[in-house]
């Protein structure tokens, strides 16, 4: 088993981003966690490669793919833009 533990922080100032959505697929498997006020999150998933797909109504789409090779812990830190909305 594999236990990822993350933050989710606004791109330019490192402020925490509460109630994202982090999803990591693969295949037809899919976690998901929801960010905590201070923008951490812990999901459990297998060995293998994900993709990584983080929302926020605030942000723009944040798409990666990761590969956790061996079980274990392992962190991440994700950088979400803020969507600019015309005025």
């Amino acid at each position: 088993m594999v236990i990822v533990t993350g933050t989710v922080v606004e791109a330019w100032t490192g402020i925490p981003v509460d109630s994202a959505i982090v999803m990591f697929r693969r295949g037809f498997e899919e976690v998901k966690a929801v960010t905590s006020s201070d923008g951490s999150f812990t999901v459990h998933v297998k060995t293998g490669t994900y993709e990584v797909t983080v929302l926020h109504r605030d942000y723009e789409t944040y798409r990666s793919t990761v590969t956790f090779d061996t079980e274990g812990m392992y962190t991440m830190r994700i950088e979400l833009k803020p969507r600019f909305r015309a005025l």
